[in-house]
């Protein structure tokens, strides 16, 4: 009876110690970003209140914003994905992330979570060529982000015709290193 009693007694202190525990007590990983939403650093093995203190006396050593508030930090667990938030593209960011930036930097639609490869950046210019002599002259190259289908059409060498007349035929030639066209 005496040994029933002493388990009994073991189960309830620790189902007691168990039950008073918070969440907030939990240790994670967490993401510090800058003001811009930019990552800086990773500190792990601590809870918010220990990264809240470590931080802001200066022993996580990378933050210098001043005190850090919560639209500066977030668990950093999660699986990544990419985005389209706000016509914006984002790569390789978790719903965590998304959570924070649509609440502390006014992100209004909706994050909409596509392929990795939905869009891509590829260099571009402009060929124009006079016919009668076959002189031709190129725009400066450009360096910029397609989306959507548009990506799916775009190949290393690839030419759209912009105007073909009876003395000239412009052009617009793709490349995915800027180099070979």
């Amino acid at each position: 009876m005496r040994s029933v009693s002493f388990v009994l007694l073991l189960l309830s202190l620790g189902l007691f110690n168990y039950s008073c525990k918070k969440e907030g007590e939990k240790k994670y990983c967490w993401q510090i970003i800058d003001n811009l939403g930019n990552d800086m650093g990773v500190v792990c093995d601590k809870t918010e209140a220990e990264l809240l203190a470590c931080v802001n006396n200066g022993t996580c050593g990378f933050y210098t914003g001043g005190t850090l508030t919560s639209c500066f930090y977030y668990k950093s667990e999660g699986v990544e994905f990419c985005w389209i938030i706000d016509s914006s593209y984002m790569v390789k960011a978790t719903e965590n992330k998304l959570a924070l930036l649509r609440k502390c930097f006014n992100f209004s639609s909706a994050a909409i979570k596509v392929d990795c490869n939905y869009c891509q950046f590829w260099y571009s210019r402009k060929k124009s060529t006079y016919k009668p002599d076959g002189r031709f002259a190129y725009s400066p190259i450009t360096f910029r982000q397609y989306c959507g289908d548009t990506t799916r059409t775009l190949y290393q060498g690839r030419e759209v015709i912009i105007r073909n007349d009876a003395d000239s035929l412009i052009v617009i030639q793709f490349s995915n290193d800027g180099m070979n066209w």
